[in-house]
């Protein structure tokens, strides 16, 4: 709670300052070339074999590691990537106009994209390609009339093939959207049937076994959050306390067996069920208000700006849907490195917004 205060402070702060435009180009310069090196490290990470890590690899046939570069674990840096990417996409279509700083640009959206890949976080790769989409379609008038340029469609072309024949990434890929619609249809397949793609020419289907890297995953995540959602339940109103969720865990196990996976402690993997857990109906609700009046307020701004303030607040916004969207497979809101960031920049862009709409 004392954590949580202190973004809250530091978001008041900083929208109280009031910033010139020399220094939100300065801002936007430093966060840029701070990004590059983060994203330049994670990359070296992975070429050079050092500090990577090795969790949830099964089922990975040529991955040597995870990146997660200097963000703690692979899956907070993939949702680090994820909130910053449609702002620099947006920078390199259409704010910029110099062709070599377009190129510039690219390349470091190029290693960002290359370095989401490197984290195998298949939600976050999903969310990322559904992220990119978005801000194209709500900034589409802008964003189409300066993407189709013929130097911009090269470097999106060569992109596209690099990541096509990256370590895995076909098969992570077609085991991501298998996950997704397995969740959202319910499609029951069993873990003896191979996915598409997975069979070698000339093997016999009843002799594959299929990686386990699309079952196991599945399972594991929806126990964690039925345990989530059984705290809930037997503790509707103020839940089972505040960071409490991991003490009680094995209190559930034991109590449902079905539960079970193997731990003593283990994290809920979603903000949302969290939040439930641990403060009941009383807490879920003033959390989502939060939220609910950050989003009315990003809608507010974005509809009294002019250009360069709706390409702010339309990044902003795709950003943290991504952001939100994570967090329903991963605890990030509790995770200090991507909540003072995604704070910080909120606070920025509001600051921003607010200061733009009142020369309108």
């Amino acid at each position: 709670m004392l954590r949580y205060l202190s973004y809250v402070i530091m978001f008041v702060i900083m929208l109280k300052v009031s910033f010139s435009k020399e220094q939100y180009i300065s801002f936007v310069k430093v966060f840029f070339v701070s990004t590059t090196i983060v994203a330049v490290y994670g990359l070296f990470q992975y070429v050079f074999n050092f500090n990577l890590n090795t969790a949830g690899l099964y089922a990975l046939k040529e991955a040597i590691g995870r990146v997660e570069s200097t963000m703690v674990n692979p899956n907070y840096y993939s949702a680090f990537i994820n909130l910053v990417l449609p702002a620099f996409l947006v920078l390199t279509v259409i704010v910029l106009k110099n062709k070599g700083y377009q190129l510039l640009s690219f390349a470091v959206v190029g290693l960002l994209v290359v370095n989401m890949i490197l984290t195998y976080t298949r939600v976050a790769w999903l969310v990322m390609f559904m992220a990119l989409a978005l801000i194209a379609i709500i900034t589409w008038r802008d964003f189409f009339k300066n993407f189709f340029k013929p130097h911009l469609l090269i470097a999106f072309a060569l992109l596209s093939l690099i990541v096509y024949n990256m370590p895995d990434f076909q098969g992570r890929m077609l085991s991501a959207i298998y996950a997704a619609e397995n969740m959202v249809f319910n499609t029951g397949r069993t873990i003896e049937e191979p996915l598409p793609g997975e069979l070698e020419p000339g093997e016999d289907p009843e002799e594959v076994v299929i990686d386990e890297l699309t079952e196991k995953a599945m399972v594991s995540r929806t126990t964690l959050w039925k345990t989530g959602l059984y705290m809930y339940r037997d503790n509707p109103i103020l839940g089972v306390g505040m960071g409490n969720y991991l003490d009680r865990y094995s209190d559930y196990v034991e109590k449902y067996p079905e539960l079970y996976l193997g731990h003593e402690r283990y994290s809920v993997h979603n903000s949302f069920l969290k939040v439930m857990a641990e403060t009941g109906t009383i807490g879920i609700i003033s959390f989502l208000l939060i939220y609910i009046v950050y989003y009315v307020y990003t809608v507010r701004f974005y509809f009294n700006q002019d250009l360069i303030g709706k390409l702010v607040i339309a990044s902003l916004f795709v950003g943290s849907i991504t952001f939100m969207m994570q967090n329903n497979s991963n605890n990030l809101i509790f995770i200090p490195q991507m909540n003072v960031i995604f704070w910080m920049l909120s606070a920025l862009a509001f600051n921003f917004a607010f200061g733009n709409q009142k020369k309108l």
